[in-house]
């Protein structure tokens, strides 16, 4: 119960305040592999670039979780920091640069899901 009452009311120990916190991504497993993850995390971090942000973070677990681990990696968070809650889950933070967000650019479309075929 105390993790769970954690979880609902964790708001980010950020390392400094200029930091935002990417505190939940999900899909739907019929379209995991798709692009749908990346898109969405890939918008998070530009509005959040929008608003100021320089840098973000996220934490997730650190043990018998690699594919979201080679998610987030292939996706620019960079590991971080290892930490253990109370009852012995360890957690892994990480971290992403948003300046480049920040920067003029050409513009480019948004990442576009890949369908996935009906056969």
């Amino acid at each position: 119960m105390p993790r769970l009452v954690r979880g609902l009311t964790y708001r980010g120990d950020a390392p400094d305040p200029s930091f935002s916190l990417l505190s939940s991504i999900v899909v739907d497993p019929s379209v995991a592999g798709t692009g749908v993850g990346a898109a969405l995390q890939q918008r998070w971090c530009a509005g959040a670039a929008v608003a100021g942000s320089r840098r973000a973070y996220l934490q997730t677990d650190h043990d018998d979780n690699d594919a979201v681990r080679a998610f987030y990696r292939r996706c620019g968070w960079v590991e971080s920091e290892t930490t253990t809650t109370p009852e012995g889950r360890r957690l892994l933070r990480y971290e992403r640069d948003l300046a480049a967000l920040h920067e003029p650019g050409p513009t480019q479309s948004p990442t576009r899901p890949k369908r996935r075929s009906s056969r």
